[in-house]
């Protein structure tokens, strides 16, 4: 995720639903994908581990 045009300067833990963990200036918190500031921002996902 990003909050500019050049750089990626955001990053979050997914947890399925589209709920992911988000480290934001206020505290951490479950935030939602589907909130318009979000859908305006992701980039995409990589899977770090295998299942």
């Amino acid at each position: 995720m990003y909050t500019n045009e050049e750089d990626i300067s955001f990053v979050g833990i997914y947890l399925g639903d589209n709920k992911f963990i988000a480290a934001t200036s206020k505290g951490v918190s479950i935030q939602s994908l589907t909130l318009k500031y979000w859908i305006d921002r992701y980039i995409g996902a990589k899977r770090v581990l295998k299942e």
